[in-house]
């Protein structure tokens, strides 16, 4: 009998063939990769495994058979560059043309047309955050997704803030508070991420940058000087939002506590840490170590040691903090002051 749902053994499936360094014969997925590892018969599980793989091909996700050669023995891959689609790179005008494209025959959310454009523009925001800023008609590029009242009125309020160049203040609540604190901002710029508003700014009680996301802001979004002519504020010339939004938080805080660190990672999920560190590898802040078992070590050069800890206790018992005994420390703290707020 199948043990877990179908949709959860074609995720294992994908994610232990995509990790793979060479193709991965059935006698190595066959007991291993989670939803073909039951007490069924062998030939039961065979089937399952070809009726998965072929709905997996019909979903758009090319499993390969690659046959047998002097390097390497037969088995099942998927090629990443087939399963993935490469960045898209737009220009500013062809993202304003998109937005109003996407306004064409107003506001009429039953429009399956408008509907798709709208959903079309939202993922090009995703992945080319940078196209959409710096504008004053970018304003026509916030689509609220679907949220109405003060959550939408929030977002439009940010943007025209953004646009103006107006400090902001609002209310908000960190993951690591449990209390609603007021935050005053220089708004730089916005961008979608995983389904997400994200703001990125100056903090003024820190002078330095910070991301936040939109869902836990409260209440209204009011500019600091409204009746002030002219900008409050310019951000960096070399500011990018997308260099901000989607980066773990570790790595953005600057503050007087840093630390160095090493953290171990289960084969589970060591490939996708492996993948997400390429980029601050090369940035010279972190470097990961893949190992012959599957799994990997972390080593981070500079972090904020509380934000680590919390992105680290994401990962549960598939993430160990190995050093230094400080960090470990503060974890046990993390986790008994959890317990006690339960």
């Amino acid at each position: 009998m199948e043990s877990v749902p179908k949709y959860e053994r074609l995720m294992n499936l994908v994610a232990y063939l995509l990790k793979g360094q060479a193709p991965t014969p059935w006698s190595r997925i066959c007991g291993r990769v989670v939803g073909y590892d039951d007490e069924a018969d062998r030939g039961s599980i065979k089937r399952r495994f070809e009726r998965d793989k072929d709905e997996l091909r019909a979903m758009g996700i090319p499993i390969r058979f690659v046959p047998i050669t002097e390097s390497q023995d037969e088995g099942y891959a998927i090629v990443r560059e087939e399963c993935f689609l490469g960045p898209m790179s737009i220009t500013s005008e062809e993202a304003i043309a998109l937005s109003c494209l996407s306004n064409i025959g107003g506001r009429k959310e039953a429009d399956p047309l408008l509907a798709s454009a709208r959903s079309a523009l939202l993922k090009l925001r995703a992945s080319t955050p940078g196209a959409f800023a710096g504008d004053e008609r970018d304003a026509l590029l916030v689509d609220t997704g679907g949220l109405r009242g003060e959550d939408a009125a929030r977002l439009q309020e940010l943007r025209r803030a953004i646009l103006a160049r107006k400090a902001v203040r609002f209310n908000y609540r960190s993951l690591s508070e449990k209390r609603v604190r007021e935050r005053k901002v220089d708004p730089y710029g916005m961008a979608l991420f995983e389904g997400r508003w994200y703001l990125v700014g100056r903090a003024h009680d820190r002078d330095a940058l910070r991301v936040w996301n939109a869902e836990r802001i409260s209440g209204r979004v009011k500019q600091l000087r409204a009746e002030g002519q002219g900008a409050d504020f310019e951000p960096p010339k070399d500011f990018r939002v997308e260099d901000y939004i989607g980066v773990p938080g570790w790595l953005l805080y600057r503050g007087e506590k840093r630390t160095a660190a090493k953290i171990w990672f289960h084969a589970d999920i060591a490939w996708m840490i492996a993948e997400s560190a390429a980029g601050e590898s090369e940035a010279g802040r972190q470097r990961f170590k893949l190992k012959g078992d599957g799994c990997g070590v972390l080593e981070v050069f500079e972090a904020d040691p509380r934000a680590l800890v919390l992105w680290t206790l994401k990962f549960k018992e598939k993430a160990r903090i190995l050093e230094p005994p400080e960090l470990r420390a503060l974890a046990r703290k993390v986790l008994s002051d959890m317990r006690k707020s339960l």
